[in-house]
C-alpha cells in the first residue's frame, strides 16, 4: 500500500495521529504526531520510523474494520484495551455456541450423532 492510500485510509477512518504516533512510539524513540503528518506529507521520515507507522496504522485500521463499537479514539487507554481484546478474540479459536469446548474431533464417518432417524424409522427402542 502506498503512502497516499494509507493516508486516506487512516483519514477516512478518523484515526488521530496523536493514536497511531503513541502506538508507533518505542522506549528508545519517541514518534510524534508531526511525525505521522511528515510521513503522510512526503517528507522524508528515517526508515525505522516509517516502519513503525505503517505497522501502527495497519493495526489501528485493521481494529477499526473489525469491531462494531468503534473505541474512542481520543482515549489512548480505550484503543489499547480495544487492541488487547481484538488480539485475546483472535488467539481463541472459535466454536460453536453448541459445541463444548472440550470436544476436540469432529464426527467421524459414519457415527451416529443422533438416534432420531433410528426413532422414527422404527429400529431403535425408547427403552435403551
Amino acid at each position: 500500500m502506498s503512502v497516499e492510500e494509507e493516508k486516506s485510509e487512516v483519514l477516512r477512518r478518523s484515526i488521530p495521529f496523536g493514536r497511531i504516533a503513541e502506538l508507533a512510539s518505542a522506549p528508545e524513540s519517541t514518534i510524534w504526531p508531526t511525525d505521522i503528518s511528515a510521513y503522510f506529507g512526503g517528507r522524508g521520515v528515517a526508515a525505522d520510523k516509517a516502519r513503525r507507522i505503517r505497522a501502527a496504522a495497519a493495526k489501528l485500521i485493521d481494529l477499526y474494520d473489525s469491531v462494531l463499537v468503534k473505541p474512542n479514539w481520543r482515549s489512548p487507554e480505550n484503543v489499547r484495551t480495544a487492541l488487547a481484546k481484538l488480539a485475546a478474540v483472535r488467539a481463541n479459536s472459535a466454536t460453536a455456541p453448541w459445541q463444548s469446548r472440550s470436544a476436540e474431533t469432529p464426527f467421524a464417518e459414519g457415527q451416529q450423532t443422533s438416534t432420531a432417524r433410528a426413532t422414527l424409522s422404527g429400529t431403535h427402542s425408547l427403552q435403551q
